[in-house]
């Protein structure tokens, strides 16, 4: 099939003359004003548009933005007199690809043709491109979403999916109704899965589900929360005795026998159970109180349903102590840095940092960043202890630029943060104050943070990357971000988030996948790092693919300030050319 031209001349000569020497090659078609060039454009696609400049009337330069409008891939040249030399150059500023002056020769005016058709092929090769990438990261998304909403055992929704339904049943449904939660434990599960394997556990834990999403009414939820625990959701129940109800019938489902390699296996199960809005109206209260209700039960001996009541809520204990320990734990000395390298893939040298931070707490022990910092952003403590953090990572930064180790050191940004006053300024007297360079500091903000707040992020982070300040994307491809967005966005780097390395050396799609966004960062400007290396094989892959970065356990686990400098010391002594090297380093 032959591509199509639109010829525009208000001179049918010319246009006879055009079609007769092009038509061999081209499906062509004519115009002789601008009025009729739009109805053709409307009527069919071109790959090539060949104008005048003077149609006799609107003008082939004001009839281009129309065109492109119409279809971005078309690739327009003009002809021009010397006269309108200057509206060519006009064209060209509204979006044409070239122009050709008369008097020209048949054989120039083909080969202009024929540049433009090869920059119309390009252009639709790489929408192509985008719209197959878009698709097999949405596709991918998905699948990350899903996983990251159900449970991989038994298909059940998780414990983030129960927390959201949870919250949705109680906002949407009617302010007198009832909802009844039950949280599960089975009894005996460990034990089961000792004697008989994680396989046969898991198709225990399966059956289960079964029976509690059978012994429930068709409008409950029924989620696994983690490891041998369960939970239920039940909306409209008429009173407590209902749920009771529901909570002996669970009980009688579970302690039926499992028929596991001809032999009868009993289980038992403790379940605890809260109610809105007598207990509270609130989704995680109701959790946290059903928890303490079970944790009663199985106190008893369980084998039993529990009801909260008041003073059972030691998890809410739990977390008003740590918000009292967050507000005092910079004044007691009780956080600590640790810092994690990132290396080049092709090279091993170590060329940055990630500076995260630790707590050990003197009532509770250490305690992940995953629990206390959610808690540190909802309170606000995330203010003071970012800026803790920030100002630790930048004076060790300074001191390993000092000993003549310029790396990047980073540090995650959270989104309260952002929002704060006289964010930016700090930033830059903290780096004054360090005497390190503003372009060996690394910003590191999530895709969440730029849904939420798109405009005020998108201002507050160009300024200080105007400061030369590098912004990163941290966990590319859990969130929602559209690959169109990113270049809108004050970004130099684009980090791929751990779950889609885990499996690129045996699943075919994450590898595409992970190709695709290399491809794609680079042909935006960025560099690209890779999350979670954790072998040899998924570093072989990320140098095929010319992936800048990697940090992740292969390399190195985050170490505190001292062994980190005792390990960029090691790795630039000489042997640290290759990745090889870099971990014979590392265990040395």
């Amino acid at each position: 099939m032959k591509p199509t031209l639109l010829i525009i001349d208000d001179e049918p000569a010319i246009r006879t003359l055009l079609e007769s020497f092009l038509e061999e090659r081209y499906d062509c078609v004519t115009a002789g004003n601008a009025a009729e060039a739009r109805a053709a454009i409307v009527e069919q696609y071109f790959n090539v548009v060949l104008s005048d400049i003077d149609l006799g009337g609107e003008t082939g330069t004001e009839l281009v933005p129309s065109i492109i409008e119409a279809s971005p891939e078309t690739a327009v040249v003009m002809i021009s007199g010397n006269r309108d030399l200057d509206d060519a150059i006009a064209s060209i500023r509204a979006g044409a690809f070239d122009y050709v002056k008369k008097p020209f020769e048949l054989d120039f005016l083909e080969m202009a043709v024929d540049r433009a058709l090869q920059h119309n092929q390009l252009l639709r090769s790489k929408r192509q491109y985008e719209t197959e990438l878009e698709h097999l990261l949405k596709k991918r998304t998905d699948q990350v979403t899903y996983l990251s909403l159900h449970d991989s055992v038994t298909g059940l929704p998780n414990s983030v999916r129960f927390r959201e339904t949870l919250a949705r049943e109680l906002e949407t449904g009617p302010s007198e109704a009832m909802i009844g939660v039950m949280l599960i434990t089975i009894e005996g599960y460990r034990k089961l899965q000792e004697t008989f394997g994680h396989a046969t556990a898991s198709d225990a834990l399966k059956e289960i589900g079964r029976r509690l999403v059978e012994c429930v009414n068709p409008r409950s939820t029924v989620a696994r929360i983690d490891g041998e625990e369960f939970a239920v959701l039940i909306p409209g129940i008429r009173d407590r005795d209902e749920l009771a109800e529901m909570a002996d019938r669970a009980l009688c489902h579970i302690r039926e026998p499992l028929f596991i390699e001809e032999d009868e296996v009993f289980l038992s199960a403790s379940i605890g159970m809260s109610i809105a809005p007598t207990d509270s109206n609130d989704a995680a209260k109701l959790i946290e109180n059903a928890s303490s209700a079970l944790l009663n039960a199985r106190e008893q001996g369980g084998d039993r349903s529990q009801f909260y009541m008041n003073g059972m809520n030691r998890a809410a204990r739990r977390r008003l102590s740590i918000e009292n320990g967050l507000r005092r734990a910079l004044d007691r000395n009780e956080m600590r840095m640790v810092y994690q390298p990132k290396a080049e893939c092709q090279t091993g040298k170590i060329v940055g940092m990630e500076a995260l931070v630790r707590w050990e707490n003197d009532e509770f022990g250490p305690i992940s960043p995953a629990e206390f910092v959610p808690i540190a952003e909802s309170t606000g403590a995330i203010v003071q202890i970012g800026e803790w953090v920030l100002d630790q990572a930048a004076e060790f930064g300074g001191d390993l630029t000092d000993l003549g180790f310029d790396l990047l050191v980073s540090v995650n940004l959270s989104e309260r943060q952002l929002r704060e006053a006289g964010f930016q300024q700090m930033v830059i007297d903290i780096l004054a104050e360090n005497e390190l360079p503003a372009e060996r500091l690394d910003l590191e903000i999530t895709e969440s943070l730029l849904m939420t707040d798109r405009e005020i992020a998108v201002q507050a982070l160009s300024e200080l990357r105007m400061q030369g300040i590098n912004i990163s994307i941290d966990d590319f491809g859990t969130g929602y971000s559209s690959l169109g967005r990113l270049k809108s966005l004050p970004l130099d780097t684009l980090k791929i988030d751990r779950t889609f390395i885990t499996d690129v050396t045996t699943d075919p799609n994450s590898a595409s996948l992970v190709l695709a966004l290399v491809t794609l960062a680079h042909n935006l400007g960025l560099k690209v790092i890779a999350e979670g290396v954790e072998t040899e094989e998924q570093l072989k892959f990320l140098k095929l693919i010319r992936c800048d970065e990697y940090q992740g356990y292969l390399l190195s686990k985050p170490v505190p300030r001292s062994d980190f400098l005792e390990l960029v010391k090691r790795c630039s002594s000489g042997s640290a050319g290759n990745s090889t090297a870099v971990h014979f380093c590392l265990a040395a």
